[in-house]
């Protein structure tokens, strides 16, 4: 373990209480979530005083460290620090559990943590088979490279399993968030993509007809489908005696709640999945413009509080059902490279070298799609820059809604996605307009954010003082 991820290790749990009230602990692109037990037991001024975080968000009894792109790094090493000084239960137990908050608030910040702790753990797999889909999709389209060859099937094979047994992933994931085996989920992911029951006719159970429904590359089934297994296997094995509950508490929970899939939430995952890919595309043909403007607007605002993973789920339903999305990443696209942008004005403006060398570093990043650091580098510090932002997003949504660019693949929205822009009626001009969205983002935030961060005395003074401090 390096020094500095052991002392910012040790500071950290320190901060939120101990090894003793960590609860639960992932991470997202940026940052380190940790759930504790016992929220009283923070200690805020020790979180906001760890070097090499840069701010600690809490969302109820979740502690979000914003590390930077090197989080995973960290992530593992914090792992293997708390594995070596364990003195709690496992994730994966029934500990004790602390008394709830049923507030509408606290409800409402769970359910975006459970969808988080599910989604997020598998980002890496969107973003591999996105971006190996968007250069198999480009080489044939741009560059006349053959669909029939053997090394197209071979990638586009590897890049499509990633959609293919989603249910697999999500069901593994849920079951970790819910305290159950992983593997159980898993195992109830695998059974509806089987041969035998996805999309497959005329299946009956006891003679009762069930709906014909496709499962690959579906979300909401399996996380339905792991919360009503949790609920049935945590019964079972504290009802059954320890001698049999082994053997009999996996093959009842399954047996139960797998029919309960294919009769029930099955069918009505597809019917929400239908519901929310017309809505999208009642938004892309009436009101476009204006939805892109809005989402534009606030999404770095839902980044901050760190309920932008909330919108995961409907951008992957309108790439399985329409081939792409027409809302959520595309408009996030203007508002990332105008966050990123405007970070980079900072640093542009600045005299301190710090300053002008950590803007540049997370404006890029920014504009690459990751927007974390500028978000609490820069614009939470200058508010007038995150105004700045939120301006220059709302201008570049606005284009982009009114040319309603649409994007195929879920990768963080940036200068990288344009490459998953080939899509639509017109993929060659989507991307053309796409890029221009981009352009416009960045321009349009750099001169907002100029104006405003001039007229700003508290910038000019922070500079000062940091240049009198250095």
């Amino acid at each position: 373990m390096s020094k500095s991820y052991e002392n910012m290790s040790k500071e950290l749990i320190s901060a939120v209480g101990g090894i003793q009230n960590i609860d639960e602990y992932y991470h997202c692109a940026t940052r380190l979530r940790i759930k504790v037990k016992d929220k009283s037991k923070l200690n805020r001024k020790s979180l906001e005083n760890i070097e090499g975080i840069s701010a600690s968000i809490i969302q109820g009894n979740e502690v979000q460290n914003v590390v930077g792109t090197d989080v995973n790094a960290f992530y593992l090493e914090f792992s293997e620090y708390i594995k070596a000084n364990e003195q709690h239960t496992s994730n994966y137990d029934n500990g004790k559990e602390t008394k709830k908050d049923k507030s509408f608030i606290s409800l409402t910040s769970k359910i975006l943590d459970f969808i988080s702790g599910v989604l997020i753990p598998i980002m890496p797999v969107f973003l591999a088979s996105g971006l190996l889909l968007a250069i198999l999709n480009v080489c044939v389209n741009v560059f006349g490279f053959s669909d029939k060859s053997g090394t197209y099937h071979v990638f586009s094979s590897i890049a499509l399993a990633g959609f293919y047994f989603l249910p697999i992933y999500v069901g593994f994931q849920a079951a970790i968030k819910l305290k159950i085996p992983p593997v159980m989920g898993a195992f109830l992911g695998a059974i509806t993509v089987f041969d035998g029951i996805n999309n497959t006719k005329n299946l009956d159970i006891l003679g009762v007809p069930i709906k014909e429904t496709v499962y690959n590359g579906t979300i909401i089934p399996s996380i339905i489908g792991v919360l009503c297994l949790s609920i049935i296997y945590k019964w079972l094995d504290k009802k059954l005696i320890k001698e049999v509950k082994y053997f009999i508490t996996p093959i009842l929970s399954i047996s139960i709640t797998a029919p309960l899939v294919l009769f029930i939430f099955g069918p009505l995952g597809t019917m929400i999945s239908e519901l929310l890919a017309n809505l999208f595309i009642f938004l892309s043909g009436k009101l476009n413009w204006l939805a892109f403007s809005i989402y534009s607007g606030v999404y770095p605002i839902m980044v901050v509080f760190g309920i932008d993973k909330g919108t995961i789920p409907i951008s992957l339903n309108n790439i399985t059902n329409l081939g792409f999305d027409s809302l959520v990443l595309p408009a996030a696209l203007a508002s990332n490279t105008a966050v990123g942008s405007a970070a980079l004005t900072v640093g542009f403006w600045s005299k301190n070298k710090k300053t002008k060398s950590l803007g540049y570093s997370a404006g890029i990043t920014g504009i690459l799609g990751i927007t974390e650091p500028a978000l609490f580098g820069f614009l939470i510090p200058y508010r007038k820059a995150f105004m700045g932002a939120i301006i220059g997003a709302v201008i570049g949504g606005l284009f982009g809604g009114i040319m309603n660019i649409v994007q195929g693949a879920q990768i963080a929205p940036g200068l990288v996605a344009l490459t998953t822009f080939y899509v639509g009626s017109s993929p060659a001009q989507n991307i053309i307009n796409g890029f221009i969205t981009l352009i416009i983002s960045v321009v349009s935030s750099f001169i907002a954010t100029s104006i405003l961060i001039k007229r700003d005395k508290n910038i000019i003074d922070d500079e000062k003082n940091r240049d009198e401090g250095e």
